[in-house]
This record gives structure tokens, C-alpha cells and sequence, in this order.
């Protein structure tokens, strides 16, 4: 190898480190985000686990009660289902989360996971609200707001559960993925 070469290594090694160590943590401390027609509200925990969520959620940190008597549903209750499992269903899921980081930090979070919380109409089976949750020391806080936007718009427009007759008897349905940025 002569000196020329092992110059350029030596740089190329030398930038590529200091542009993975310069990547913008967006999600340090609680702070809202506003952008074009949108808030979201990001709460950052001391155990440094952020839950990031639109600004108009009602939802938010709420349980399902059933409509009748207004009485908190538990989870679980054996032997009942809120909706009824769909493969084709989960696989779009990933596809929505996919699409919107293959744009941004692929090969970073390629394996890793996010949490994303469901909160489903239970007449409809419509994604009513969505919250995200993840570290905010790991490669989803280095990904735009405006991201999390998109997937949630996404899954809005396209996902849509079948809720069980159990389930209509609750107010709302809550439920939450494990979605790997990977998709199959």
C-alpha cells in the first residue's frame, strides 16, 4: 500500500467516524415540536426512554373503559380478543415504518425496534392516535420529527383493524407493535 492510499483511508476512516458521531440527537429533553400544520410532544423520561405523540391525542396514557358502565377494562382477560390478528395486517405495519426510515438512517437502525402504541377507534377499527417509544441514546432519536409524522399519516390512511364484538364494547382499543425498521 503506497502513502497515497493509506492517506485517503486514513481520511475517508476519519470523516466517516466524525459524521457518525456528529448525527443531531433530536430527542434529549421534553420540548414540543411544531412543524407546518402539526405538534407533537416528546416527554423524555430520567431512564432516558422517550414517548413521542401528536399534540391533539386525547388518548394518551388512557385505558379502554367498557361504554356501558364506564368501568377500566384489564388486560388481559383470558380468552379474549379486542381485534382479530392479521399477518397481512402486521406486514403493512412494517411496510409504513420501512418506507419512512429507508429515507433517512437505514443502515442504522436496520434491527433495531420501535414501539409504536395503537389507540383504535372500536366501531371502526381506524388508527385514531398512535404514539412512538424508544431511547433517546439509540438511532431513532437521530431521526426528524416530521418522520414520525409521516408513518403516523401513513398508518392512519391505510391500517385499519377488525375489531371483535368484545372489543366494540370498549370506548377505544389499545394495543402495541414491536415494528423493526427492517421489513422482509
Amino acid at each position: 500500500m503506497n502513502m497515497k492510499t493509506l492517506f485517503i483511508l486514513i481520511i475517508t476512516t476519519v470523516m466517516g467516524i466524525t459524521t457518525l458521531f456528529a448525527q443531531t440527537n433530536y430527542y434529549t429533553a421534553s420540548k414540543i415540536f411544531e412543524g407546518v400544520g402539526y405538534k407533537y410532544k416528546c416527554n423524555v423520561s430520567s431512564s432516558k426512554s422517550v414517548i413521542l405523540y401528536s399534540c391533539n391525542n386525547k388518548l394518551t396514557g388512557q385505558f379502554p373503559k367498557y361504554k356501558a358502565t364506564g368501568v377500566l377494562f384489564t388486560y388481559p382477560v383470558e380468552g379474549v380478543k379486542l381485534y382479530q390478528y392479521n399477518a397481512q395486517l402486521e406486514k403493512q405495519i412494517r411496510q409504513v415504518v420501512h418506507a419512512a426510515f429507508s429515507k433517512y438512517s437505514q443502515p442504522i437502525i436496520v434491527d433495531k425496534s420501535l414501539y409504536i402504541i395503537f389507540y383504535i377507534n372500536s366501531e371502526s377499527g381506524s388508527v385514531d392516535e398512535l404514539e412512538f417509544e424508544f431511547v433517546n441514546f439509540g438511532p431513532y432519536s437521530q431521526i426528524p420529527i416530521d418522520v414520525y409524522r409521516e408513518i403516523e399519516n401513513r398508518i392512519k390512511d391505510s391500517i385499519h383493524f377488525e375489531i371483535t364484538e368484545f372489543g366494540k364494547t370498549l370506548n377505544f382499543v389499545w394495543t402495541s407493535r414491536e415494528v423493526s425498521s427492517y421489513c422482509e
